[in-house]
């Protein structure tokens, strides 16, 4: 897949507009449309960015920004690939990155979804990991959805998703995973390139795990089976990992967008 053309997106809200701005103006040079997607209780607050803007309702945090990130990319227009940064997560250099990201995903039409290494908040890729190969590239059963980009095949099959019911997203990224391995494409996790994401939320987790539930159903019957065997490879993982050393983790990283 040469010349690939890229969407940027990134996801901002109250204390994270400097930010996001910072990340726009790092990346604006090598992408090809670039776009802050954001919240803010007062409405006279906007990013201090050069570049589209959307504004999205504050009360419906991180599913909300994403389906208005799918509605924005026009996949008629010859873009490749979506590219999506939470304002709150941090990198050395975030041009470097779209850079790695637009040569790995050049490579072969068969990569779905590409991903840095996250550090920090998240499900470690010691958990995730499936086959490990000799160039930083890590075969994937998850990839957090916070630093990520998805392929033509992925953005269409996401946008058939009804987020309405699942404000906060959790599930998201696990549709995403689910829908690329189940169709014949894979995922990467490049560790020669890495972001930090903070720990915290600011809602509560088990009305969002409720609603992933829900969201879940949406899928298909081949990706429901993936999810729940993907699901149980981390889970096993981390329960090897913590044997003897104390309880358990949660099994999802927060974010608050």
């Amino acid at each position: 897949m040469a010349n690939v053309k890229i969407h940027a997106f990134v996801v901002s809200w109250k204390g994270q507009h400097a930010n996001a701005a910072h990340i726009a103006a790092a990346i604006d040079k090598d992408v090809d449309a670039l776009t802050i997607v954001f919240s803010d209780p007062d409405p006279a607050v906007v990013p201090p960015a050069q570049c589209q803007l959307i504004r999205t309702d504050n009360a419906l945090y991180w599913a909300d920004k994403f389906s208005t990130c799918l509605q924005t990319i026009d996949t008629d227009a010859g873009t490749d690939v979506m590219l999506l940064i939470h304002a709150d997560c941090r990198s050395e250099d975030w041009a470097g990155m779209v850079q790695r990201c637009r040569k790995v995903m050049g490579k072969s039409a068969s990569i779905g979804l590409w991903a840095p290494q996250l550090e920090g908040a998240g499900i470690s890729l010691n958990l995730t990991k499936a086959v490990s190969s000799n160039d930083s590239l890590t075969l994937v059963t998850y990839v957090e959805a916070l630093v990520f980009a998805m392929t033509l095949p992925v953005i269409k099959r996401l946008k058939k998703y009804d987020y309405s019911q699942n404000k906060f997203g959790w599930g998201i990224d696990w549709a995403i995973s689910a829908f690329v391995v189940t169709h014949n494409l894979v995922a990467l996790v490049d560790s020669s390139v890495r972001v930090t994401h903070p720990a915290g939320r600011g809602y509560d987790g088990a009305e969002a795990r409720e609603q992933m539930s829900v969201f879940s159903q949406q899928m298909s019957p081949q990706e429901k089976v993936y999810f729940a065997m993907a699901s149980s490879h981390v889970k096993l993982n981390r329960l090897e990992q913590n044997a003897g050393s104390g309880p358990v983790v949660s099994d999802k990283g927060e974010r608050q967008a």
